[in-house]
């Protein structure tokens, strides 16, 4: 590193990670964490979840047990020595840290749990929804510096002025340069499908309006637990290779 740019001692906070969850925040964390150690910084993220094989950022795991783990997390949070570290990049759970303890502390909000709250099914999610999404305010409130992952989640957040889009590797995911024919087009989904990314609504257009306009359209699902249906190819869970392959070779993806 030159003196322009001195390496850093970096701690991540992110209950998520690859190597025990496949919601999306933990694989963003993993490949910046990643990226920043090839950059000469040293990294550590603190998660609920066993370091990644492919990690080459050091790992601080809190074991968690019972319910409402997300909170405990949090909680056990304020019990972390953060003293060593140069900057501190929350992912989430950071709203307890209202106490400086890093030369730095810098929020990522990747969306609103207030908007999901208005999708996700049953009372009780709602409610859990609602706290996080007041935990994220708090968040923000104590980090040095928010940042919004995109423009739209100021609808939540109009106070955050900063916008970073998450980073896209795209030596892995550019596409292969086999297209599929132009008569036979693909839409591939990856998400939940009766939850929050409202796979559920897309089918449902799909069937409704694309696929009699276009009989030989496709719908690539790459979710739990859509129903099959005509042009519709349902994927399950799939392995990080696989889902680099399906996205390369669709025509759009949501």
């Amino acid at each position: 590193m030159s003196d322009a740019y001195p390496r850093l001692r970096i701690a991540m906070i992110s209950y998520y990670l690859p190597s025990g969850s496949k919601i999306g925040v933990g694989y963003q964390v993993h490949a910046l964490a990643n990226e920043m150690v090839r950059q000469g910084h040293e990294v550590t993220v603190i998660s609920s979840c066993p370091r990644p094989l492919n990690a080459d950022y050091a790992v601080l795991t809190i074991p968690l047990r019972g319910s409402n783990r997300t909170f405990k997390f949090a909680f056990q949070m304020r019990k972390v020595d953060l003293s060593g570290f140069d900057v501190l990049h929350a992912h989430g759970d950071n709203y307890w840290l209202w106490k400086r303890r890093t030369p730095a502390h810098v929020r990522t909000l990747h969306g609103s749990c207030f908007a999901e709250a208005m999708r996700i099914r049953g009372m009780r999610e709602k409610l859990r929804m609602v706290l996080l999404g007041c935990s994220e305010i708090l968040g923000s409130v104590v980090a040095d510096r928010t940042v919004l992952v995109s423009h739209a989640t100021r609808r939540w957040a109009p106070w955050v002025r900063t916008v970073i889009p998450n980073g896209v590797d795209a030596s892995r995911f550019a596409p292969s340069g086999v297209r599929r024919p132009s008569l036979n087009p693909s839409i591939l989904f990856v998400g939940t499908f009766g939850n929050r990314k409202r796979g559920s609504l897309l089918y449902d257009v799909f069937q409704r309006q694309v696929k009699p306009m276009f009989p030989d359209a496709e719908l690539w699902m790459v979710c739990k637990d859509a129903p099959q249906a005509d042009g519709i190819k349902v994927f399950g869970r799939v392995s990080d290779e696989a889902l680099i392959d399906l996205y390369q070779r669709a025509d759009q993806d949501l």
